[in-house]
């Protein structure tokens, strides 16, 4: 994946608390959006330079509010993976401080239970004091160093469906099948560009014409992928995939979650 305030999930800060005056973070000269890249994408494996896969070694962390977080919740979920990887969720509503971030508002005592940080910046700012990016969910800590490892939201998923496999519950589905995983790869970069930040460059769009574009590019390919289902029960036919997963997530929040928070965006 190359792509790389008191307000709802996942929006974008503003590069000054004067909103009039400066354009949002990631708001290109024209007006489109552009998505800050991951800053932590070293992969889950068995080499020498990959994250250690150990059941009780890390910590998802997430917001309900964002469907990026969904993705990997709901992975973790029909994979099986609640006793090897631990969740803790952050509040949908962004606290009032200057900086945007997440905070655990939700826990006893406004931390979270096992980190024992309240906001999600902390994590991050663990891992590089330098830090200076949207701290953003789902992200992956390290319960031995409470250090942000992972928040490759778009590769994340492929990690559990297939290095985490010893982890697995009986029987479960096999969401990245070996003999279509260029298939899905290559839909995923799809439905990524086109429909999960098809929506947001819609939403976070600050001229006319970025607008336009992202709208039109938005409902062709949702219009193409309704074709696609017209025909099958999933994106790859009667069995659910890697692919499903982000495209219906991103589908259900378009309405109730998504396009209210853009509304209070000012233009």
């Amino acid at each position: 994946m190359t792509e790389k305030d008191h307000t709802i999930s996942c929006a974008i800060p503003n590069e000054s608390s004067n909103h009039s005056s400066k354009k949002p973070a990631e708001i290109k000269a024209d007006g489109s959006f552009t998505r800050q890249t991951n800053r932590f994408t070293t992969p889950f494996g068995n080499n020498f330079d990959e994250l250690p896969v150990a059941a009780g070694r890390y910590r998802l962390l997430w917001s309900d509010a964002c469907p990026w977080a969904h993705r990997s919740v709901i992975v973790r979920k029909i994979l099986g993976l609640e006793n090897a990887i631990s969740l803790g969720k952050v509040s949908p509503m962004r606290p009032r401080i200057e900086r945007v971030d997440w905070e655990f508002s939700l826990d006893d005592h406004g931390v979270d239970p096992v980190l024992g940080v309240q906001y999600v910046s902390e994590v991050y700012k663990n891992a590089d004091p330098d830090y200076s990016g949207r701290p953003t969910v789902p992200v992956m800590v390290d319960l031995e160093t409470k250090k942000a490892v992972n928040n490759d939201y778009f590769k994340l998923t492929n990690y559990f469906e297939t290095v985490w496999a010893p982890f697995h519950k009986e029987n479960a589905p096999d969401l990245y099948p070996s003999d279509l995983r260029a298939e899905i790869d290559a839909l995923n970069e799809v439905i990524f560009h086109d429909v999960n930040n098809g929506v947001y460059k819609c939403g976070f769009a600050r001229s006319q014409e970025a607008y336009e574009q992202a709208y039109g590019t938005l409902f062709a390919r949702l219009d193409e992928l309704e074709e696609r289902l017209s025909k099958s029960r999933f994106l790859f036919g009667d069995f659910i995939t890697d692919s499903d997963v982000p495209y219906i997530r991103h589908w259900f929040a378009l309405m109730p979650l998504t396009i209210p928070p853009f509304e209070q965006i000012e233009i």
